[in-house]
């Protein structure tokens, strides 16, 4: 884990006090207060996209967390113009992305953004008594905007991930973050800082909910197929299969509890079913993913205000 400090929020000062000035913050939050006002239905919207996914998550797949953990690291460190992989990222979590891939900055600039993702809340600033009058998603932008360390797209992606993060404090029961897909950084106009924030996490909630949906539908596809399989092996790889979004036959065996002979000939008997695909093409070093394609998805539920 990393420390709490860093890109994105401002440090605390002694008793919680922000180390910049308090009526500046004042006059901060009173700006985002007049935005908030003015883009009520737009907060409204994403408030209603927000919920539906925090619901969708309770009942969720046993794994769905760390997919979306894996393709918001891989989102947000894109930013950068660093393209890397959901796949990749979930490999450089069991220690499997060997060579000079796990050593390039990118790697070490997604590690940090999953370290905070699903690590401890980060601690937010004090706000003064009119920051109790945010609604929480305008709370996490005013905390992502007021940064005094935001330089690069790197601080940028940091300082989201602790703002999505921060979310998973306004209810006990929330996420472990609210996923963002956001765009070109805005300027620096505080209605247009929101309305930017807004949207993204619009777009996150909704690419995450397709997600749940397809998953779920290839649960249900890959139970209805393999019903009347013989051995326990093929239903152990079916869930662990659906909780990462890449596997080897070291991480199945693991992960299953199964020989590697049981997983490899249970691995070719998914493949052949069409429940699974070998994403390499190799003879060796294989790897595996769900193919949620097989799968016919119910389409994520519409979400209108």
């Amino acid at each position: 884990m990393i420390s709490e400090s860093g890109a994105g929020f401002p440090n605390l000062g002694e008793n919680g006090r922000s180390d910049s000035d308090t009526s500046d913050v004042r006059a901060k939050t009173s700006d985002w207060l007049e935005a908030q006002a003015r883009l009520a239905t737009a907060l409204a919207e994403a408030a209603l996209v927000v919920g539906a996914y925090r619901e969708r998550m309770r009942a969720a797949p046993r794994g769905m967390m760390r997919r979306l953990l894996f393709w918001q690291a891989a989102t947000l460190t894109a930013l950068g113009g660093e393209r890397l992989l959901a796949e990749q990222l979930a490999l450089m979590q069991v220690g499997q992305l060997f060579g000079s891939n796990a050593r390039q900055p990118a790697v070490r600039h997604a590690s940090v953004i999953i370290d905070i993702l699903d690590g401890p809340i980060p601690v937010s600033i004090s706000m003064t008594a009119d920051g109790a009058f945010l609604h929480p998603l305008i709370r996490s932008a005013f905390l992502l905007f007021s940064g005094k360390d935001v330089r690069d797209e790197r601080d940028r992606a940091i300082a989201m991930a602790r703002a999505v993060r921060l979310l998973a404090s306004d209810q006990a029961d929330a996420p472990g973050f609210v996923p963002v897909l956001p765009g070109s950084w805005p300027v620096e106009k505080t209605e247009m800082q929101l309305e930017w924030w807004l949207a993204a996490l619009r777009g996150g909630c909704a690419e995450a909910l397709t997600l749940l949906s397809q998953l779920e539908a290839w649960h249900r596809h890959a139970e209805a197929v393999s019903t009347g399989w013989s051995g326990r092996t093929h239903a152990r790889l079916i869930r662990v299969i659906g909780a990462w979004p890449v596997v080897s036959a070291a991480m199945a065996e693991s992960e299953s509890a199964a020989s590697r002979a049981a997983v490899q000939r249970n691995l070719d008997r998914l493949a052949r079913a069409g429940l699974v695909r070998e994403v390499t093409g190799q003879n060796r070093y294989r790897l595996w993913a769900a193919d949620l394609e097989a799968a016919s998805p119910t389409p994520a539920p519409s979400i209108q205000a």
